[in-house]
């Protein structure tokens, strides 16, 4: 294709530094036809790479495969007509959407039925259905029912997240659920001694029930109490102390007549009087003090002035006995158990 002179003329003023105006019937020159040729080719080149990496993306979410070659939006269109309130597909999606109670529920339907979660969400907007995390949910409003329900049983959230198999729950996610339906949680377990987890398996509140029922109402004593619950007396106890309740030692004191081994007051009366389990202290206070003097003495972490002072206390309270009693309080022996053979 050759040029005009007039042509020739202007791309010669052009070089020269001169800027003329083209005419509106002018021909764009070959290069520029070349320039709009490849800006087209480049432009359809990347709307296939979108296209592929579309397919791509739903063929992940959906987990089934999409062939290249199809046609996604004719496809769609095919897909709307088949699920409606009246067919066979629409009703069946309606039973399964309702059913649903979590968050990533689409994903399971789009594998039952073949076809993208975007194309799952269409059809849920088309058939008017309710949001998964709505309370207008059936499935949803269903859980929520579930979780009060046995929240208001004594059951934790933590015994719910495990036992209950609430799949892609925790127990933060049903304490946050039991907070906006306007449920007054109880206490923390870990800082209350009410709640704290004991081997017998039974659920904290209702343990504390029976606990209480057992001490006030049927009058046993902590030994029968721990032995029907399959626990320690020492946790009946404190979950009594926690409860309020002041703690009856049902065995009988005996006669003391003995020293205290901490502030050598005389003991009266005692509840052990021999053998291994002989009471040495007259109170918890005593009992707990020498137990931080001696892991005071073997090098225990301290200041030197609460050392100091409960040496003088020991001094003032034994006088001249005082290395008897501070050897006799660094010298204890450990508990040994016997079974009934001796062994």
């Amino acid at each position: 294709m050759g040029l005009d002179n007039e042509e020739t003329e202007l791309l010669n003023c052009g070089d020269k530094g001169s800027n003329p105006i083209r005419a509106t019937s002018q021909k764009p020159t070959q290069l520029e036809q070349f320039r709009e040729l490849v800006k087209e080719t480049n432009d359809e080149i990347k709307r296939e790479k979108v296209e592929l990496q579309r397919v791509e993306e739903l063929q992940m979410m959906s987990g089934f495969d999409l062939e290249s070659d199809i046609d996604i939006t004719a496809k769609n269109r095919v897909v709307h007509t088949q699920y409606t309130k009246d067919t066979e597909k629409g009703r069946e999606f309606i039973a399964l959407w309702n059913k649903g109670n979590r968050k990533g529920y689409m994903k399971v339907m789009a594998k039952h039925f073949g076809i993208s979660i975007p194309t799952i969400y269409r059809i849920r907007v088309k058939l008017g259905l309710p949001d998964l995390c709505s309370k207008e949910h059936i499935g949803r409003a269903e859980l929520i029912r579930k979780i009060k329900k046995a929240y208001f049983k004594g059951y934790t959230s933590y015994y719910m997240e495990s036992n209950m198999r609430l799949a892609g729950f925790g127990s933060e996610n049903i304490r946050k659920i039991l907070i906006s339906e306007g449920v007054k949680m109880k206490p923390q377990y870990c800082t209350n001694a009410m709640y704290y987890k004991t081997r017998s398996g039974i659920p904290p509140n209702k343990l504390i029930k029976e606990i209480k029922r057992k001490y006030l109402e049927e009058h046993k004593t902590l030994r029968n109490i721990a032995k029907d619950l399959g626990v320690d007396c020492g946790t009946i106890s404190t979950k009594l102390k926690a409860m309020g309740i002041q703690v009856e030692h049902k065995k009988p004191k005996c006669k003391g007549g003995y020293p205290c081994n901490w502030c050598n007051k005389i003991m009266v009366e005692v509840y052990q009087n021999k053998g291994l389990r002989k009471q040495k202290y007259c109170d918890n206070s005593c009992k707990n003090k020498a137990k931080d003097f001696r892991r005071m003495v073997r090098g225990g972490r301290c200041s030197e002035n609460r050392l100091n002072s409960f040496e003088n206390f020991l001094k003032k309270c034994w006088g001249d006995t005082y290395d008897k009693a501070r050897k006799r309080l660094l010298t204890t022996k450990p508990i040994i158990v016997r079974d009934k053979n001796g062994i």
